[in-house]
Formats: C-alpha cells, structure tokens, sequence
C-alpha cells in the first residue's frame, strides 16, 4: 500500500467516525412508551383519534353497533368491546351525550378492573375547530 492510499484511507476512517459519533442516540424505550387507551362513544371519532396520539396515547375505539344489528351480533360486539378494555390501561369517555346502559357497563367493569377513567367533552367555538376539553 502506498502512502498515498494510506491518507485516503485515514482520512475516510477520520470521516466515518466524525459520522457515526454525530448519529442520533437511539430512543429511550420508557419515554418512547405509549399507553393504550380505549375510547368510548367517541362522536367525533377521526378528530378524537387524533386529539388521544397527541397526547401520546394510542387509541382504540370502541365496537359501535347500527341499529340493523342483529341481537346475535350485538353480545359479540358487548363482548369484543369488554376484551379490549380490559387490555388497555385507561378507559376515556367522550360524550356530550347521556350514556347508554351498555356503556355504563363498561365504565362499571372498568372501576372493576381498576382502570384510570378520564371523561371528555367536545366543544366548538368555530364550524371548524373543534377540541377536547376534560371534565
């Protein structure tokens, strides 16, 4: 090897260790944690999905049933919706609504289970702009 070739390589060695010493640090997996929350008779569901990950929370909606729902069909969603909350570790209500029976079920086998309950109202001030507000 000429001593040409050994600058280079020195040189490309220099900047390669200037690179990986100025890389990002990898993320701290305790901050990057977000808890899971399920969400319950969410109105405004896209806009409250997005309001829960800026809160670093992930979010999961509740089963919703239509009123064409079969009565076979709507104690497997009652029971969907009981597994799912039971994995989360916060229960949000959002509503400016009465709550129904069965969702007044839910926040009952969520006290139950121990889980954090947090209740929300959504409020418009503009057509345009809506936000969250807790209660």
């Amino acid at each position: 090897m000429t001593e040409e070739n050994r600058k280079i390589l020195a040189e490309i060695t220099r900047n390669m260790y200037k690179a990986t010493s100025k890389a990002e640090p990898k993320p701290d997996p305790i901050k990057a944690y977000m808890p899971i929350v399920f969400c319950l008779n969410a109105d405004k569901r896209e806009e409250f999905y997005h309001f829960a990950w800026h809160n670093n929370r992930i979010p999961i909606m509740c089963y919703r049933k239509d009123s064409d729902t079969p009565v076979s069909e709507v104690n497997k969603l009652h029971t969907g919706n009981m597994v799912l909350m039971g994995k989360c570790e916060e229960l949000w209500i959002v509503s400016n609504d009465p709550l129904s029976p069965g969702d007044k079920e839910i926040i009952d086998r969520a006290k139950l289970r121990h889980k954090k309950t947090r209740y929300f109202e959504y409020r418009s001030d503009r057509p345009d702009d809506l936000y969250f507000v807790e209660v």
